[in-house]
């Protein structure tokens, strides 16, 4: 009696899951349509796009209750997010900077710091956009991901996996920093892209997750990689105001 009343409870809550899922992926799909500033500049403001996002924002909260995750599809490329406000920007716009990201390659070519066979260094690779985004621009033969943050990383692997260019990417899971030690890390549950090193001035950081992550020069990095820091023809660093930390200690390996 007590294994069917188990599997009852199990159905119920797979039940429960799915059709917050539908739910979510219809609503994310109106306010995506009706939200988009080029086709409807007029209507962003209206209370009906007003009510919308506010029930993909319930629906997310509900979600993320769960520990629900969201697979999207964004043309050549598939990522696997979870349930906040990085989610709600992917579905809507099928990627996050991948303009700036391109942009920052050509730059890169332009000055001669691009140079053939070079590897990519994200830093503060979070879920590990602008990791499939280097392997996408077809520029770069590997590419360095480091992230911090435990949840971030779990997602930055599923990614990089899930797009077959697990053995063209060295995930590492640690901080950059001028030495090695620990540091504390605070993240915004509800918001992926809110991790930081370093408490920002008149943020306020009530709810936010601490976690104590691992640091490690980028020097070192490279190191234990056996790449030479001239093999890195471009970084890509978002780490939310702590550049300072690391930045003396990798000025070989940016352009």
């Amino acid at each position: 009696m007590l294994r069917t009343a188990g599997w009852t409870m199990l159905h119920q809550v797979s039940t429960f899951t799915a059709k917050i899922e539908q739910r979510l992926r219809s609503s994310l799909k109106r306010v995506r349509k009706r939200l988009t500033p080029q086709k409807h500049p007029k209507r962003a403001g209206s209370k009906d796009s007003k009510e919308l996002l506010q029930r993909s924002r319930d629906l997310l909260a509900e979600m993320r209750a769960i520990g629900a995750e969201i697979i999207v599809p964004c043309g050549d490329h598939v990522m696997r997010v979870p349930a906040d406000k990085l989610t709600r920007l992917i579905v809507r716009k099928q990627g996050y900077q991948r303009d700036i990201f391109q942009r920052a390659i050509a730059l890169a070519e332009e000055t001669g710091g691009l140079h053939a066979g070079a590897a990519l260094l994200d830093i503060g690779a979070n879920i590990g956009m602008h990791t499939l985004y280097g392997h996408l621009s077809g520029r770069f033969s590997r590419v360095v991901s480091v992230e911090a943050s435990a949840r971030n990383f779990r997602f930055l692997e599923s990614n990089v996996r899930e797009n077959g260019y697990d053995d063209k990417t060295s995930t590492i899971h640690c901080a950059g920093g001028r030495t090695a030690g620990v540091a504390k890390l605070s993240r915004d549950p509800t918001n992926g892209l809110r991790a930081s090193l370093v408490k920002r001035k008149g943020r306020d950081e009530t709810g936010f997750e601490v976690e104590s992550v691992g640091v490690r020069p980028v020097d070192s990095i490279l190191a234990d990689l056996h790449l030479e820091p001239n093999a890195v023809g471009m970084s890509w660093i978002d780490v939310m105001g702590s550049k300072s930390r690391f930045l003396p200690e990798c000025q070989g390996s940016s352009p």
